[in-house]
């Protein structure tokens, strides 16, 4: 109907409730929205809304609602409770961004403060956990589903229904694998399914200067919101498919190209040393945008002197600012091309014949698209169908309506096989990875010998996302060729990681077969180790037909597979020396693992050979391992030997070797060694030991590391801890106040880099420069220096929901600590410093606590004089990357 919903948190940013939906309308079709109502109101902190049949949805954590006016005086009178249980945290940090997907599920972003959700009449205890997670529902059938993504404010969608999440700092992220899909493989480890496509840095050009909340200099992605991928037909063809990101602390929306990179896209700097839109005003504040009903692109604009939120700012100034100033001024952008002086005519869709819906799913602009699409959902109508049909098989359409087409038949129960098939056959990769994304739907249920034996031929495409689709479709099927499918995709798979995942979820129950079928190929080593390890996972017998394979193999392809199956048979707590025993004919291999591991081999087939000879005979890879360790070895060796140390650390003498040779290893060896305190209760005595003979400095402990010792499970090493490692003061204010001086002097940029390379970047990453542990740090630099100052000192003062630590008792009793970065039905992922994730089947798990606290522990400022402090406050708002790979190259 061309009308224009606008939800306007008027409650921003602290209340009383008072959040509204407002109706525009344009009623003489000039292209101005003259006409104003409020549509609904007394909502609590509104983010987004939707519409949706006759009505509208939107967001207002705790719930999501439908409003609709049946009445016709443009007033909701209807008000339905659909959904709840979205945590209330920050205003910024809420659920938000609804939009109907080609699939037809209606999908949200978490906001980053989670939930519990369910339906509003259901009873307690249906709620689905949206940890880290985005969310999609379906309101007919009172479907919800969580989804990858965790995106913080909105969500961008492209032509093909790849979505794009996006942090404050991380501007352009993309979900390459659903959960959905890869879940049937019942993987133990899977890596971050949205990681952020960016490249080139987060640096920004700004007009405006820098405001009392920002006193330094801004320049660098802070408050990325609202991303849309421009698909209207208006401005610039090169403009199409483009993403466009808010950022509005600094007045400004940046542009990035998706450049396809295999699996991935690549999310490119298109401007050069300016924006696509800034402002000199610096109450301009975009943050969320959406492709209009025009063909143009809109751009809300929250017009206040500030939009950042009380939360983030110096404590001093919290109670000082009139955070609500211009609370009445919000407006609304259209950007159009130069000199397009065409009519702003918004399409009226509401009346047009299913036949005439289906035809406009060929349109030009995006919008007029996806509102079809959703139409032909909504009303279910038949008379659609042949139309739908038809235009899937019309190679002359625009692809994107094919694949629109595909969806719209199976939204309406009408996709027939023979649909999905035929679709395999179309020139256009993208409408082929939607037929195989759908059948792997249909295969998830069951039967459907057809459509496997059809998507088999897709085994040799050359486009990578069609083969990614293809493995993730073959993951619960069993079938005599997909062994020989797999294989012929993972030739194919060379320097694609995400594909070699896939291929293995598919391979991993048949893991030997496939394994059979790869040819030696040294581009194919990480997958046969992942093939390894789900043999040793499985059970004795497959391990040994793993092994016997491994034998026809040549010796770089069998060190990596045995380095798989030791890491599989070790997650079974199968001890080594008791599979070497019941399998005398091992005696050759692990004689030829010992000596390739001292030999001039290839870096990794080395370390391949430490990893087994770890495994199946500790013995010689205690000897072996202090030197392992040295600087003078390859990398790989040294960080293989270092993931290791903890389970050949069994003895004093054992731990007492590798403290020895301290000296000799480098600071990311040492780093990783002392993330093993917590685990090798003889390693922890030994690092004690070695901080009391001088051999190392009790400054190069870090705070983790120190927080580990002092809380020990071993009381002796609790009691030598807090004897000779100076413990944080408890009390955090006191050691604020104690840190102001730091505030008035001058600090070094220079100096504080490399400080931050001894104590930060362990978990943190600056620029890109870093762990990926903690929070991305390029932001901070926004921050005011007081702010800096309590969060280095009181890291839990304030800490983000999905940073939060847990601690996690195994049945065993270790205990593992860390934030969780990914969970299912069947495990939990937990990251950690200076150590990789561990993921933990929900089958070992005792206990596992939120523990309301920053992983960070009290204590970094432990040693530091005011003056060092001084130091990395100033890097930290003028940081470089060549400072910090300067710091990070010396090893200071």
């Amino acid at each position: 109907k061309g009308r224009l919903f606008v939800v306007e948190m008027t409650d921003y940013p602290s209340g009383p409730e008072g959040g509204r939906v407002r109706l525009l309308e344009d009623r003489d079709h000039d292209g101005k929205y003259r006409a104003t109502s409020i549509f609904a109101d007394g909502l609590s902190f509104p983010t987004s809304v939707l519409p949706w049949r006759d009505g509208i949805l939107v967001t207002a954590a705790p719930d999501i609602w439908f409003l609709q006016d049946t009445d016709g005086d443009n007033r909701a009178d209807v008000r339905r409770k659909l959904l709840t249980g979205f945590t209330e945290g920050n205003q910024q940090l809420r659920v938000s961004g609804l939009f109907f997907g080609l699939d037809n599920w209606i999908y949200g972003a978490n906001g980053r403060s989670d939930g519990n959700v369910r339906w509003s009449d259901s009873p307690a205890g249906a709620e689905i956990s949206i940890r880290r997670r985005d969310f999609r529902f379906r309101p007919d059938t009172r479907d919800f589903q969580a989804v990858a993504g965790n995106s913080q404010f909105g969500m961008g969608f492209d032509d093909w229904g790849n979505r794009f999440p996006v942090f404050n700092n991380l501007p352009v992220r993309q979900v390459v694998i659903d959960e959905e899909l890869i879940a049937p493989a019942k993987l133990p480890n899977l890596p971050d399914l949205v990681p952020s496509i960016t490249t080139g840095g987060t640096e920004l050009f700004p007009l405006t200067e820098a405001n009392l909340l920002v006193p330094q200099p801004p320049g660098f992605t802070t408050s990325a919101c609202g991303p849309v991928i421009y698909r209207g037909d208006r401005l610039a063809p090169e403009y199409y498919g483009d993403i466009f990101v808010c950022e509005p602390v600094q007045n400004l929306v940046h542009r990035r190209k998706l450049v396809p990179n295999g699996v991935l896209y690549s999310a490119e700097r298109v401007e050069t040393q300016r924006e696509f839109l800034r402002s000199s005003d610096p109450w301009f504040h975009g943050v969320f945008m959406a492709n209009g009903p025009d063909g143009h692109l809109y751009i809300a604009d929250f017009y206040r002197e500030f939009v950042e939120h009380p939360h983030w700012v110096a404590e001093e100034l919290q109670r000082s600012v009139d955070w609500r100033k211009g609370e009445a001024h919000g407006r609304i952008w259209r950007i159009k091309h130069k000199g397009d002086n065409r009519p702003v005519i918004a399409p009226a869709l509401a009346a047009r014949s299913g036949a005439q819906l289906v035809e406009a799913l060929s349109a030009p602009n995006g919008w007029e698209r996806e509102t079809a699409h959703r139409l032909i959902f909504e009303r279910q109508d038949g008379s659609a169908i042949p139309t739908l049909r038809s235009l899937l098989r019309d190679r002359v359409a625009v692809a994107s309506a094919r694949v629109h087409a595909l969806h719209a038949l199976e939204g309406l129960k009408a996709l027939e096989d023979a649909d999905i098939t035929h679709a395999y056959t179309d020139s256009n990769p993208w409408v082929r990875a939607a037929a195989l994304r759908l059948a792997g739907q249909r295969l998830r249920q069951g039967g459907r010998e057809r459509l496997v034996a059809a998507m088999l031929t897709l085994q040799n495409d050359s486009d990578p996302r069609v083969l990614l689709e293809l493995a993730l479709a073959l993951i619960p099927i069993r079938h005599d060729g997909k062994a020989r499918a797999l294989a012929a995709m993972a030739s194919r798979s060379s320097g694609e990681s995400w594909l070699e995942l896939a291929i293995f979820a598919a391979a991993s129950a048949t893991a030997t077969k496939l394994a059979r079928a790869l040819p030696d190929d040294p581009a194919l080593e990480p997958l046969l180790r992942k093939l390894g390890e789900a043999s040793g996972q499985k059970d004795n017998d497959t391990a040994g037909k793993f092994l016997a394979l491994a034998r026809e193999k040549s010796q770089t392809t069998r060190l990596a597979m045995l380095h798989g199956l030791a890491e599989g048979m070790r997650a079974r707590s199968v001890p080594g020396r008791d599979f070497a025993s019941a399998n005398p004919n091992l005696r050759s291999i692990v004689q030829e693992a010992s000596e390739v591991v001292g030999s001039a081999a290839n870096p990794s087939v080395r370390a391949d050979a430490f990893a087994f000879l770890a495994w199946i005979d500790p013995g010689a890879a205690q000897e072996k391992l202090p030197k392992m360790l040295e600087a003078s070895q390859p990398a790989i060796v040294q960080d293989t030997a270092a993931r290791l140390a903890p389970r050949l650390m069994e003895t004093p003498a054992q731990s007492a070797a590798v403290v020895h040779g301290w000296a000799n290893y480098r600071r990311e060896v040492r780093q990783m060694l002392m993330a093993s305190g917590a685990k090798s209760s003889s390693f922890a005595a030994a690092l004690l030991e070695g901080v009391a003979e001088g051999r190392i400095s009790a400054s190069e402990l870090d705070a983790t590391t120190r927080a580990s010792l002092l809380k020990h499970s071993d009381r002796n090493i609790q009691a030598v801890a807090a004897e000779r490692l100076p413990a944080p003061v408890s009390e955090r204010g006191k050691v604020v106040e104690e840190y102001a001086p730091a505030l008035k002097l001058t600090g070094s940029p220079a100096a504080g880099a490399r400080l931050f390379a001894r104590l930060c970047a362990q978990c943190h990453a600056m620029h890109g420069v870093g762990a990926q542990v903690g929070p991305e740090l390029s932001g901070v630099s926004l921050r005011a220096p007081s702010s800096l100052l309590n969060d280095i000192i009181n890291p839990s003062g304030q800490v983000l929901p999905d940073y939060t630590s847990f601690t996690l008792l195994k049945k065993t009793g270790e205990v593992v600590q860390g934030f969780i970065t990914h969970e299912t039905g069947e495990s939990v992922t937990l990251r950690r410093p200076n150590a990789p994730d561990e993921t933990v089947p929900r089958t070992e798990i005792a206990e596992l606590k939120a523990e309301g606290q920053s992983l960070m522990p009290d204590g970094l400022e432990a040693g530091m004089s005011h003056q060092e402090m001084a130091d990395l406050i100033s890097f930290l708002q003028r940081p470089t990357r060549a400072l910090l790979h300067q710091a990070l190259s010396s090893g200071q």
